[in-house]
C-alpha cells in the first residue's frame, strides 16, 4: 500500500497499539532518507520520547522534525517555516486551535480537518515550495469507529485502516480511495522493535499442473465448489498464456 501523489490528504485509522505511530515513524524516515523533510507532531509524546522512540526503531533521521505540542496553529506556523513533503498529525483527537473548539471536540477536529485540507488542496504555497501531503492520525472508540470519521471522511483522499491481530501477531493495514473504492492490503509485524512487512499466506490463484490434467490453487477449489453445487464436474483444458485471452470469447 502506498501513498501517491494525489493523496494529499490521508486518514490513519487504528486502535490502540496496532503500531500507528511506529508506521508513520518509518514514513518519515523513507522521505528524508530520499532527501525529503517531514514533520511530525505529536499531541500525545514529548519530542525526548518521540526521538528516543525514534532510534529504537531505526527510524530517527536529522530531517524529520518533531514537535510536540497540541495547538495546531503553532503545528501550522513550523509547517510554513520548515515547507515539509510529508506531514504527521498524531492525533486529531488531541489538537485544538484558537479559531476552532478546544482539544477533542467536534468542533476542534473539524476546524483542524478545514485547515489540513486547505494547506493540502488549495492554498497557494511560494513558488518552489512542494505542496505537502498530510496524514492524521485518529484513534478508534471502543465499538472499533474512528471518531468523526463519517464526517470527515468526505474531505480525506484516502483512509488506512490498521488493524492489529493478536492471534496472528501482525497489524494489517487496509486501504480506501475516497469515491474509488478498497485500493490494497498490507501485513505488517514488529520485530526486534522495527516495522516489517511479510507476505501474505493468500493461496495462489492458481498453480501450475502437476500433470497437465488437474489444477489447483484458489479459483480451482471454487470451480470445484460450484461444479459440486451444480451437480456438475470440472474439466480442465490447458492453453498455452498466449493462446489463452483470445480463446476466451470463443470458448474454447
Amino acid at each position: 500500500t502506498r501513498l501517491d501523489g494525489t493523496a494529499r490528504f490521508n486518514l490513519l485509522v487504528g486502535e490502540n497499539g496496532a503500531g500507528k505511530s511506529t508506521l508513520l515513524g518509518r514514513v518519515c524516515y523513507e522521505i528524508a532518507k530520499r532527501g525529503g523533510r517531514a514533520q511530525y507532531n505529536s499531541g500525545e509524546e514529548a519530542v525526548p520520547d518521540i526521538a528516543a522512540r525514534m532510534a529504537r526503531e531505526g527510524t530517527r533521521h536529522e530531517r524529520v522534525l518533531l514537535l510536540a505540542t497540541q495547538s495546531w496553529d503553532e503545528v501550522e506556523r513550523e509547517i510554513h517555516r520548515w515547507h515539509p513533503h510529508l506531514v504527521i498529525v498524531d492525533s486529531l483527537s488531541r489538537m485544538g486551535t484558537m479559531h476552532g473548539g478546544p482539544v477533542g471536540s467536534a468542533e476542534g477536529m473539524q476546524a483542524i480537518v478545514n485547515r489540513v485540507c486547505h494547506l493540502a488542496k488549495h492554498y497557494k504555497w511560494p513558488k518552489g515550495v512542494i505542496r505537502p501531503c498530510f496524514v492524521v492520525i485518529q484513534h478508534v472508540n471502543k465499538k472499533g469507529q474512528a471518531r468523526g470519521e463519517v464526517s470527515l471522511g468526505h474531505d480525506v483522499d484516502t483512509t488506512l485502516h490498521l488493524h492489529r491481530n493478536d492471534e496472528r501477531k501482525v497489524s494489517e493495514l487496509y486501504a480506501t480511495k475516497n469515491r474509488k473504492g478498497p485500493l490494497g492490503r498490507s501485513v505488517l509485524r514488529f520485530a526486534n522493535d522495527r516495522l516489517e512487512e511479510v507476505d501474505t499466506d493468500a493461496p495462489p490463484l492458481f498453480t501450475k499442473s502437476p500433470d497437465g490434467v488437474v489444477r489447483e490453487g484458489y479459483e480451482p477449489s471454487v470451480a470445484e465448489l460450484v461444479a459440486s453445487v451444480m451437480g456438475r464436474t470440472v474439466e480442465w483444458v490447458m492453453v498455452p498464456w498466449n493462446d489463452m485471452i483470445p480463446s476466451v470469447p470463443r470458448h474454447e
